[in-house]
């Protein structure tokens, strides 16, 4: 073998300027993904993480996560300079709550902002000055129940909610994209609304989201469409 030949080489440095973010994703999580592949900004680099979590969606279950919130962000690549680092968790964050999901994420990566699906709802929502909205999860009641409560705590008038009564992921993940766009028309049709949230990341709506606000004529807006708005905004702020 001749001499190995040593180059020298040059550090790139728009590397990172790039915006960069740091995402924790249940393990059962099949959409969220493929979604953000469209939603993001192409040119972001994206740091994806798994976090344990359990095939039955239920407030207990949906508990489970906060103790393993850390050493799934313990995961990410820790040189990274990130954005911001989301929980990509609509029921999980509201059951445990946006503040302790922060903390778990901070004592691993500290000085860095995190945000999650129902952080990023209440914050899109605000942006479009939307107070009257549909509801529509996946979600057993009491899930369901306990976001609309959420929302209407944040300010927010829930006038209409509805629910596929699904707490198996694996179902959640192949609900067709036309029955949650019936669904937002049906919810639509209920109440005079500013906006309709779906709720859930695990919940495939990217093929619809157009038609149905041109259906509507309302903003209709997922869990993926928001955390993705939202991780976007705090790239643009530190710009």
């Amino acid at each position: 073998m001749n001499a190995m030949l040593r180059f020298d080489y040059e550090l790139d440095p728009e590397r990172d300027r790039l915006a960069t973010y740091g995402i924790i994703v249940l393990k059962t999580d099949e959409t969220l993904e493929k979604e953000f592949g469209v939603l993001l900004d192409h040119d972001s680099v994206v740091h994806y993480s798994r976090v344990e979590s359990e095939a039955l969606v239920t407030p207990d279950t949906l508990r489970l996560m906060e103790a393993r919130i850390p050493q799934s962000a313990s995961m990410l690549p820790e040189d990274a300079i990130y954005d911001a680092v989301a929980y990509a968790c609509t029921s999980g964050a509201t059951t445990i709550g946006a503040e302790k999901v922060a903390e778990a994420v901070n004592t691993v990566i500290p000085d860095v902002p995190v945000t999650d699906p129902i952080t990023a709802t209440i914050a899109r929502l605000r942006s479009i000055d939307a107070r009257k909205i549909c509801l529509l999860t996946p979600y057993i009641p009491e899930l369901t129940r306990a976001m609309a409560e959420k929302l209407t705590g944040e300010g927010f008038e829930i006038v209409a909610s509805g629910s596929f009564y699904e707490e198996r992921e694996s179902a959640v993940v192949r609900i067709s994209q036309a029955s949650v766009l019936a669904a937002v028309e049906a919810l639509a049709q209920e109440a005079k609304a500013d906006a309709v949230f779906v709720s859930c990341t695990n919940l495939p709506t990217i093929d619809i989201l157009e038609e149905a606000r041109k259906r509507t004529g309302i903003d209709v807006f997922s869990s993926n469409s928001a955390l993705a708005w939202h991780l976007n905004e705090f790239a643009r702020r530190s710009q």
